[in-house]
């Protein structure tokens, strides 16, 4: 079913390549979990579709298994301390940040402008990762900004790698 492609040749095809850079976040009924994802992506328009994944190891894997719906926070320069944070293992990632909870409980991070509350509607093991299929419900749309990617092992803000 899956080729013997080199795990470290394909590691590094894809550190050359840049993602865009989100928070999720859920509720696991008695905590918030979140992490950082930069495999979020638009599938479809009509109806809108997105799509992430996490990884089988991670610590918010059996909250997303039965997580009804999730917050996806898109970020910019500014939230590059939060991105690593929501990154970092072993930690309470919301401790000392201001968050507050939406109306059906999903924890809502403070100063990210562009979110998207989704319910989930498909899960699908992926390799040792959980591809998770999502339908956005609502959210906001900031006011454009710098976006934070994920390149070479590190986040920086988009304008670090465009030149002029």
């Amino acid at each position: 079913m899956y080729s013997s492609f080199d795990a470290e040749q394909f590691k590094a095809i894809f550190r050359a390549h840049p993602a865009g850079v989100a928070i999720i976040t859920l509720d696991d009924d008695t905590q918030p979990m979140g992490f950082t994802a930069t495999s979020v992506i638009s599938v479809s328009a009509s109806p809108p579709v997105i799509v992430f994944s996490v990884q089988g190891s991670s610590s918010s894997l059996t909250a997303l298994q039965r997580a009804q719906s999730v917050i996806i926070h898109f970020l910019d320069q500014r939230h590059q301390p939060l991105a690593q944070r929501f990154a970092t293992p072993g930690i309470d990632r919301f401790s000392g940040i201001d968050w507050s909870r939406l109306p059906t409980d999903e924890p809502l991070l403070s100063g990210i402008d562009t979110w998207v509350r989704c319910t989930l509607i498909e899960r699908t093991v992926a390799g040792s990762s959980l591809l998770v299929q999502a339908s956005p419900a609502h959210g906001a749309a900031g006011e454009e900004r710098s976006p934070i990617i994920y390149h070479d092992r590190g986040f920086c803000g988009l304008a670090a790698l465009v030149s002029p």
